[in-house]
């Protein structure tokens, strides 16, 4: 990144400058313009690569071939689409390596929603995926912070998946 600013010049005001930068990324950028939004923008794509790193390549395309057959022309972010499963694997208590959902999988996760309320979910989930980061990242504390600008919205979609018996089980 520090190769992409060495032309910075202060007096053509890029800071001023409105982007649109087409693939989404989980963090609201919308308060940021120009310069700024470019080098948010970066962090925001590091922080997905090193996530994405951090699974096993075999898994990556197992979910995204499984979940989304043309994720290679997606304009979804690929970072969340994982992220989502793995919440879904925190929420079973189902380590990562067994990528096959059963019923009994299904019905644990309804009943963690079913037997608690937004905000206990959400703390256990914080919790979970804390530890998960932790156990497989170094620095993990900015891509959690990163990660869990998504994770309400996670969890409302595997919510209504879990007690609609939805294709994301």
């Amino acid at each position: 990144m520090p190769g992409f600013f060495k032309w910075y010049d202060v007096k053509f005001q890029p800071q001023n400058t409105i982007l649109t930068l087409d693939y989404p990324v989980l963090k609201d950028l919308s308060s940021y313009s120009g310069i700024y939004k470019i080098y948010e923008y970066l962090r925001c794509l590091s922080w997905e690569q090193d996530f994405l790193a951090g699974l096993p390549e075999d898994y990556v395309l197992d979910v995204l071939r499984t979940s989304h057959p043309a994720y290679r022309d997606s304009m979804e972010n690929l970072c969340e689409i994982l992220f989502a499963v793995v919440i879904k694997h925190i929420l079973a208590n189902k380590p990562l390596s067994e990528r096959i959902w059963e019923k009994r999988d299904l019905l644990l996760v309804k009943s963690v929603f079913a037997e608690n309320d937004a905000p206990k979910i959400q703390r256990h989930l914080r919790y979970g995926v804390r530890s998960f980061l932790e156990q497989h990242y170094e620095n993990s504390g900015e891509l959690f912070t990163y990660l869990a600008e998504s994770m309400g919205d996670i969890l409302i979609r595997l919510k209504a998946a879990a007690e609609n018996s939805s294709v994301l089980f």
